[in-house]
């Protein structure tokens, strides 16, 4: 009896790569942060990452979780966590073709907005 099973194994491995590359699958993602007032300096882990506005790359991965910290003279110091949201690319990929990409599918919003308060 004659298998078929290495050209599925190929026909599996061609659309995984496929869908993969179509579907946006990534590992990080371009987020902007925002303030009012803008100008904040902006702090992921204690590190200074720029001032509102500010564009930074970070990592889609379940597990990141940065720290965020914005400060402007004449207001209160906002600390917290950044907004976040289920990758949709990545999680149907990793549902029906390669599990790894599970690990990515819950990152940071492309857009954070954040009002400070006056002291």
């Amino acid at each position: 009896m004659k298998t078929h099973l290495p050209r599925l194994v190929l026909a599996i491995l061609i659309v995984a790569v496929a869908v993969t590359t179509t579907t946006g699958c990534v590992t990080s993602t371009t987020v902007t942060i925002d303030s009012a007032p803008q100008g904040a300096e902006v702090r992921l882990d204690n590190q200074v990452v720029g001032t509102t506005p500010t564009t930074v790359r970070l990592s889609n991965a379940v597990w990141e979780d940065p720290v965020l910290n914005i400060r402007a003279d004449g207001y209160r110091d906002m600390y917290g966590s950044l907004q976040k949201e289920v990758k949709a690319g990545n999680l149907i990929v990793g549902l029906l073709l390669f599990w790894p990409s599970l690990l990515w599918c819950f990152g940071p919003q492309e857009y954070q907005y954040y009002d400070l308060i006056e002291e």
